[in-house]
């Protein structure tokens, strides 16, 4: 492999390893840099997730889409694919504006939560906007947390209010995302030394001991690393 990570305790051992090309994006602030890393697994017994997500780079800003079609099987991934290619498809506007869009994109599906978060890095600043029970978790890199705030409702469905909230971002934060097949009440503080893993390594160790194991499950980390790691 050309990069690879380990992180084990008491509980196993979860290995990294990629063949190809880094996932790393240097952002605007000298020294700075993020990378990222995602488990996406389906439902027991299905053969398509119906969870699904997108990530784009430009110009040291990183947007993540994360969405969760309404149940689980081919009609949840229905409504996950349309709103990511919607995110494709070019300029979203920021997280509110998309979301809107989709709420229009997704009718005639399952519809689903739906979540984005738009980091700028010279800015300092995450931009998010969630409809739905996407869960969304803000690490300052000193032990702080702070839970990213989404509105109750289903997009394509019935979305009653959709609002978009500003959050410091610095060089040593964290963002966490997952769909509701991941229990929420896991703590990173809990993994001595975890947060400081590739973020591939800590989206398998909050798989492995936080699924629910009955649902779609998706958890997203954007998090610095040092490629000499």
């Amino acid at each position: 492999s050309d990069r690879s990570d380990v992180y084990s305790s008491a509980e196993g051992t979860v290995v990294w390893a990629r063949v190809g090309p880094t996932s790393t994006m240097e952002g605007a602030r000298k020294g700075s840099s993020l990378a990222w890393g995602c488990v996406s697994v389906a439902a027991p017994g299905e053969q398509v997730c119906g969870d699904g997500w997108k990530l784009s780079i430009a110009e040291g800003r990183l947007a993540l889409l994360l969405t969760d079609g309404l149940g689980h099987g081919p009609l949840a991934a229905e409504a996950s694919e349309r709103a990511c290619r919607l995110f494709e498809g070019g300029t979203h506007g920021g997280p509110r504006a998309f979301i809107e869009a989709a709420h229009g994109h997704l009718s005639g599906t399952r519809g689903a939560a739906v979540a984005l978060a738009c980091v700028d890095v010279a800015a300092g600043r995450l931009t998010y906007a969630g409809v739905g029970n996407i869960a969304g978790t803000l690490l300052d890199g000193a032990d702080g947390s702070r839970g990213l705030f989404s509105h109750n409702g289903t997009v394509g469905h019935l979305m009653r209010k959709v609002q978009e909230f500003e959050y410091p971002w610095g060089p040593a934060s964290t963002l966490i995302m997952h769909s509701d097949g991941l229990q929420t009440r896991w703590a990173l503080s809990k993994y001595p030394g975890l947060g400081r893993r590739h973020p591939a390594v800590i989206a398998g160790v909050l798989y492995r001991d936080f699924k629910r194991g009955r649902d779609d499950a998706t958890v997203v980390v954007i998090s610095p690393f040092e490629a000499a790691v």
